[in-house]
């Protein structure tokens, strides 16, 4: 009687397992009326005495996130000169240069060549003389000074004879004399000063 009972409790506690393996496994892994299907592959292999690994849900797709695409830098557009200043760094190329009346060369220019030469070289014909170039563009404050910009100057008390570009800062370039040629002066020189009559602006 107690071996009845011994093999009875044994029966039905393999029938409890049963059904407890039954219920861990994936609902794929069911019997269908199409006949039975594959269990799914364990995520970890068994042990050479047949231990099962542990399952996974065949179902789940992993989430992939995409790495970001990379990027070409992007292109910063160079700024370029604006006009005036463009006038007034080609003028301080001819520092140095000898006076000479009438010229507008390197060989040799005088105020107004040096004004109309630099004029020339940016798509702009001006008159070689200075009071001429005191018609163009738009008269300007002195406070509004940029470079670039045409200073006119009463040296001969008979109204404008000598014109210079502005450089900034309070100084400009001219072909000042014979004995000096193309140079960089201050405003703040009493000289020039003293003699400055309005400056103007060419658009």
């Amino acid at each position: 009687m107690t071996q009845t009972r011994r093999a009875l409790a044994l029966a039905v506690a393999i029938a409890l397992a049963l059904s407890l393996a039954t219920a861990l496994l994936p609902g794929d892994a069911a019997a269908s009326p199409a006949g039975p299907q594959a269990a799914p592959a364990p995520h970890s292999a068994g042990s050479a005495q047949g231990q099962p690994g542990f399952l996974f849900d065949a179902s789940y797709t992993p989430v992939t996130v995409p790495a970001p695409a990379a990027q070409s830098a992007a292109k910063v557009p160079t700024a370029k000169p604006a006009p005036g200043k463009q006038l007034a760094t080609r003028a301080l190329q001819f520092r140095g240069v000898p006076y000479r009346w009438a010229g507008m060369s390197s060989r040799g220019m005088d105020c107004s060549g040096l004004v109309a030469r630099v004029l020339l070289e940016h798509g702009i014909r001006a008159p070689h003389n200075s009071a001429a170039l005191f018609k163009l563009g738009t008269r300007i404050r002195f406070r509004q000074l940029a470079a670039g910009d045409l200073l006119f100057f009463n040296t001969t008390r008979r109204g404008i004879s000598h014109v210079g570009i502005f450089l900034g800062e309070g100084k400009f370039v001219h072909a000042s004399s014979v004995s000096r040629g193309v140079i960089t002066s201050s405003l703040y020189e009493p000289y020039y000063s003293r003699r400055l009559v309005g400056a103007r602006r060419l658009k």
